[in-house]
């Protein structure tokens, strides 16, 4: 059976982390994670790629060259104390679905 291309947005966090290593114990091969920051767990790290999803034009290009078969939106903000409704921006996941292989042209 051939792989399919994975995307995981997000998986520096708990739920993304978690994913990641099932993805691992399952022997997929071929998935990235976009994060803005590098993975705490050092298996992760091959399979991560720099990207803020709020950058729309390096996300277009990273799912457009990376044309993936599935996309996991796992990136999310959490908590009480945050004071501006912006500070949730990546919970929306708008540059994820603009920068879809439905999207590209």
């Amino acid at each position: 059976m051939k792989s399919k291309r994975i995307i995981v947005a997000g998986g520096l966090g708990f739920i993304g982390a978690n994913y990641m290593e099932k993805l691992i114990a399952n022997g997929e091969k071929e998935f990235i994670n976009l994060d803005y920051r590098p993975p705490r767990n050092g298996a992760h790290r091959r399979f991560w790629a720099d990207c803020d999803i709020r950058d729309a034009a390096k996300l277009k290009k990273i799912v457009k060259d990376f044309a993936p078969h599935e996309v996991a939106h796992l990136a999310a903000k959490t908590g009480m104390d945050v004071p501006l409704l912006s500070d949730f921006s990546a919970n929306m996941g708008g540059n994820l679905i603009a920068a879809s292989p439905a999207g590209i042209s």
